[in-house]
């Protein structure tokens, strides 16, 4: 059987990319030891997830990225890309673009202290749904972990608005059982 190749991000030996993450705060990572050549993509029909994120965002003039805090390490693979695209962007426009900011938080776990996946039985949002179980009470669940609500309390997204602050994300992750 052929095996198709994988396209890499060749990475200079001793590159280090650091960044301040708006909740983590100062992350850095030697991408050369840490992560070697990266993929970018494993076969002639598209990109891979990290070249495709990073143009995505890009192109879409995202300014701001909000996510769990295990993708931290693959923040600086995406910042070299983000940085080589926009080099070439810059010397071929004057479209200005710049690298998102980046917001790593905890996630939610299951019981076992692992990130909610299909071994914690089914959580996406739609079993809950035919559970009958309301968006109110599982927003409310959530919102109560960082202190935005009353524990027990059901809430819409529109009530939060007022309620939300980085400040009170919990530095852990939350356990959802």
């Amino acid at each position: 059987e052929e095996r198709l190749p994988c396209w890499r991000y060749r990475v200079d030996e001793g590159t280090v990319v650091s960044f301040t993450d708006v909740f983590a705060g100062d992350y850095s990572q030697n991408v050369s030891s840490v992560l070697g050549d990266f993929p970018i993509a494993r076969d002639e029909g598209g990109a891979g997830y990290t070249l495709a994120v990073v143009v995505d965002d890009l192109l879409s003039g995202v300014t701001e990225v909000v996510r769990g805090d295990d993708l931290i390490p693959a923040t600086p693979a995406q910042i070299l890309i983000a940085e080589k695209l926009l080099s070439w962007a810059e010397s071929k426009t004057s479209h200005s673009v710049k690298i998102p900011k980046y917001c790593h938080v905890p996630l939610v776990v299951g019981p076992d202290g692992r990130r909610l996946a299909k071994r914690h039985g089914d959580t996406r949002v739609a079993s809950y749904r035919a559970s009958g179980v309301a968006p109110e009470t599982v927003i409310g669940r959530l919102a109560a972990s960082c202190g935005w609500c009353a524990e027990g309390e059901k809430a819409g997204l529109k009530d939060l608005i007022g309620a939300f602050s980085l400040g009170t994300v919990p530095r852990t992750p939350v356990v959802m059982v």
